[in-house]
């Protein structure tokens, strides 16, 4: 019997590890997806300037832009 009680207190424990495991990685993509929002905003403050840039950057910007929103979109 005691052999049963000390299982589930591992397994209790085990069980809170993962939950507090979870919490702390969500609030990780919380924060991920608040400096990725940050990035897109200034990559879009760089292509308002796009007359001062050349096509090619104008075409890598967007696809990080591109990059970004599936990124957030996934999450």
């Amino acid at each position: 019997m005691a052999y049963l009680e000390t299982q589930k207190d591992r397994d209790f424990n085990r069980i809170t590890s993962l939950m507090g495991d979870y919490m702390e990685s969500q609030k990780t993509i919380k924060t991920m997806k608040r400096d990725m929002e940050d990035l897109k905003t200034r990559i879009k403050e760089m292509l308002d300037w796009s007359d001062r840039i050349g096509s090619d950057e104008i075409h890598e910007l967007n696809q990080f832009l591109l990059c970004i929103n599936k990124a957030i979109k996934n999450n």
